[in-house]
């Protein structure tokens, strides 16, 4: 999550910020308290603010993203650009393909579950680093979700939630393109979904069929972690330009170790290497060496 607050150039106050877990705005509980010190010069006041428990109306203010019928000032992210100053003019390429990454929770195993391309659905391992040499061939896991991706294409992803929870989607390797939100609320029935939005016909999820939707030349807006919305869809686009393997997972920890997420090979990098390169990020959570 990010923002912009103007503060009018003032650097000696505190700011309260105050923000609303993707659980909902309905369950107040998950309501979180924050400060923002603009200045470390800035005193520090530990009261808590005023009207704490009174939550935002939001009829009254501009609300980014939100994803109910009582915004009435809702701002979807599709509505906003990218500053060309911060990023290059993204050029589509001649070869388009698009992917589906459908979510589902399996109550009996208590996990969540990824089907990719209208595949089984299946739960996510983790896999270590070290899956990038050829070595780690052996001890690989075929619960691991691996989308495939060839270079260079202009790929657009498609991920269609099945459950009635908000999540924060993020992408390591790339800023995506989001070319259209589904909010999931014509797919709701008594706190279910009614199943996986279609892509085509007359009850498609976009405003586009998909053929058409992942060939528009307007670019959109750049992210790197985007709301799933509940029973709702999102249309992403990349060029698959950036050679590696790239975890795309649900930003949420819980969700994230049991099962929501997927690896991108992007370029066939997977086992392609004889050894850890020595520039190669990691965070050690396996050992380089293996």
């Amino acid at each position: 999550m990010s923002w912009l607050s103007s503060t009018s150039q003032n650097t000696t106050e505190n700011f309260w910020i105050r923000a609303l877990t993707t659980t909902g705005e309905e369950q107040q509980k998950n309501r979180v308290l924050g400060i923002l010190r603009v200045s470390t010069n800035s005193a520090y006041n530990p009261d808590p603010p005023p009207h704490k428990n009174k939550l935002v109306d939001f009829d009254k203010i501009d609300v980014l993203n939100c994803l109910k019928t009582k915004c009435k000032n809702g701002i979807l992210v599709t509505n906003l650009t990218t500053s060309p100053r911060k990023v290059k003019k993204r050029k589509l390429l001649d070869s388009f393909y698009y992917h589906t990454y459908d979510i589902r929770y399996n109550d009996t195993k208590e996990e969540w579950q990824v089907s990719i391309d209208s595949g089984p659905f299946q739960a996510n391992h983790i896999p270590c680093r070290s899956a990038i040499t050829k070595s780690f061939r052996d001890r690989w896991s075929n619960n691991t979700n691996v989308l495939s991706l060839p270079l260079p294409k202009s790929i657009t992803i498609v991920i269609r939630n099945k459950t009635p929870e908000r999540h924060p989607m993020h992408m390591h390797g790339h800023h995506f393109e989001v070319l259209e939100i589904n909010t999931g609320q014509n797919n709701t029935n008594n706190d279910t979904c009614k199943g996986l939005l279609s892509l085509r016909g007359s009850d498609k999820a976009f405003s586009e069929p998909i053929d058409e939707l992942m060939k528009r030349k307007k670019e959109g807006v750049l992210k790197d972690t985007i709301i799933l919305p509940p029973c709702g869809a999102v249309a992403l686009r990349i060029n698959s330009d950036n050679r590696g393997i790239w975890f795309f997972h649900c930003h949420i920890d819980y969700h994230l170790h049991h099962g929501l997420a997927l690896v991108l090979d992007e370029g066939g990098y997977l086992f392609s290497q004889s050894k850890f390169p020595s520039d190669y990020p990691s965070c050690d959570a396996c050992n380089k060496k293996n």
